[in-house]
């Protein structure tokens, strides 16, 4: 499970144990792991190809308002990275996220969508697989440009979490 650590403070050793003890199906991480601060809230980011994590520190931590995976209830967004609610996906509402965690990003390819031809690549939950909706790669009108390297959450595919 790739769920958030309840440890407050971390060395960079007991950082990489812990990352490797949590996914121990992954065999390497890139040079991208860091101690960031991503609104307002500490954790550690890693990558390994295609999984992107994001671990929360726990240290004062209230509970920001976050959308999980609607399987497994892996954490995939914050509330706070919704930069809309009007958008269609395939099985109806659809959020648009500046930053998701905790996913897998698939293969690349072109589709037809309402606003035009795109490059995307279908995201998945980093737990159980379930495909969640589509991260925008590539947008070919100038006036769709914003959306690339954002994020698609079926509003179906996700649950509120610490409202």
């Amino acid at each position: 499970m790739y769920r958030s650590p309840g440890a407050a403070v971390f060395s960079e050793a007991s950082r990489r144990e812990l990352l490797h003890a949590k996914a121990p199906v992954l065999d390497s991480w890139v040079a991208a792991e860091s101690f960031v601060r991503v609104r307002g809230i500490s954790g550690f980011f890693a990558v390994s190809g295609r999984f992107e994590f994001f671990f929360p520190s726990m240290e004062g931590f209230v509970g920001p308002r976050v959308y999980s995976c609607y399987n497994c209830r892996n954490h995939v967004g914050l509330h706070d990275d919704i930069i809309s609610k009007d958008f269609q996906g395939i099985n109806g509402r659809a959020f648009l996220f500046s930053h998701a965690m905790n996913i897998v990003v698939g293969a690349q390819e072109n589709r037809r969508l309402r606003t035009g031809l795109h490059t995307v690549a279908d995201i998945s939950c980093a737990d159980c697989h379930e495909v969640l909706g589509w991260k925008y790669e590539r947008a070919y009108e100038a006036s769709q440009k914003y959306k690339e390297g954002k994020f698609i959450f079926e509003k179906v595919k996700i649950v509120k979490e610490n409202w």
